[in-house]
């Protein structure tokens, strides 16, 4: 994974995912990587990978280099787009392995971005539980056969093992009337927002509806 510089939006448009996919496929076929899931947030993006040859740096650079210099074109910009090197952490054992097929399914509403991982069509989920067409480098059997040897079957436990993992976030969150329970002036409200948003993982519309607020006065509350 990487971050955007100093944590700023590194995917503005579709455009710019569809140019990291373009590429990404790109390099998984040239260095003959296995990609078994992936997540593009909007300042971030994360890849679970399998490398059997020692070329991870070599793609990555041809992945980023790529990537960085369009959107700076793209968007008439110079300098680092991307904060640093990217980020590898090597999986070595079974839970690790399925904690990251679940949180690479989950990033997005861990990040405010939607309710449910299946509306956002910038994630891996969508091919892996049959609900979209998967795109040509993602290993869609290698996941599947973690869940089960039946397709269909597979499908089903893997939908499971990741509808658990959202109940559990919800059930270990702060409800919003516990973070709002005497929270007055502009100052403190502003601060529960931020908490509800990035701490507790609630979307901007459910603290809107909660509060009695429009959305975009809890994104702009979220920034201050």
């Amino acid at each position: 994974m990487s971050r955007g510089n100093s944590k700023q939006a590194v995917f503005l448009s579709d455009d710019d995912r569809f140019d990291f996919i373009g590429k990404l496929s790109d390099v998984v076929s040239e260095f003959g990587w296995g990609c078994y899931a992936y997540c593009l947030m909007n300042n971030h993006y994360h890849l679970f990978i399998e490398t059997p040859q020692a070329n991870l740096s070599e793609g990555m650079h041809m992945l980023l280099n790529y990537y960085c210099k369009r959107f700076n074109w793209r968007y008439d910009r110079v300098g680092h787009v991307m904060q640093g090197r990217f980020t590898s952490r090597l999986i070595e054992r079974e839970e690790h392995l399925m904690e990251v097929i679940r949180y690479t399914a989950l990033n997005p509403v861990k990040g405010g971005l939607v309710s449910k991982p299946g509306q956002w069509r910038w994630s891996s989920y969508r091919a892996i539980s049959g609900i979209a067409p998967a795109p040509e480098f993602l290993d869609v059997e290698y996941t599947l056969r973690i869940f089960g040897n039946d397709n269909e079957m597979a499908q089903k436990e893997y939908l499971r093992f990741v509808a658990e993992g959202l109940l559990m976030d919800q059930k270990d969150r702060i409800s919003l009337p516990d973070l709002f329970r005497g929270v007055v002036g502009k100052q403190q409200i502003n601060k529960a927002i931020r908490i509800a948003r990035y701490e507790q993982q609630y979307t901007a519309k459910e603290i809107a509806a909660y509060l009695g607020i429009s959305r975009s006065t809890v994104t702009r509350a979220s920034r201050q």
